[in-house]
């Protein structure tokens, strides 16, 4: 992902309005062996994927720059892991997702992530 990734996705967010959430989704093609890890699962041509999202502006706030020639940037494995959420809870409750700012948001434990 580059730096203007984020700053594009975060320009629309702004287009939309306050009642919107710039989200980046992040997919994962699951091993059998690791298929009791995830609580919720997407089949697809017999393949098991889950699905992750991230609020843009709280990946911004952890991103650190990866590259500098490619403008590439990343977030390490802790951060990343306090700020995802299943996507299938955004698809549940029909609500944008909170940013981590947001007092409501119980930020999932970063040491029961499985990678």
């Amino acid at each position: 992902m580059t730096a203007e990734d984020v700053d594009s996705l975060l320009a629309w967010e702004e287009v939309f309005g306050s009642s919107h959430r710039g989200l980046f989704v992040f997919a994962y093609d699951v091993a059998e062996t690791h298929l009791e890890d995830f609580e919720a699962l997407f089949q697809f041509r017999d393949r098991e994927y889950a699905f992750f999202g991230v609020v843009a502006c709280d990946y911004r706030a952890v991103m650190t720059q990866r590259s500098p020639r490619w403008n590439t940037v990343s977030v390490a494995r802790r951060p990343f892991a306090a700020l995802r959420f299943p996507i299938d809870e955004l698809i549940t409750t029909r609500r944008p997702p909170p940013a981590a700012s947001d007092p409501d948001r119980s930020p999932a434990n970063a040491d029961e992530v499985p990678f």
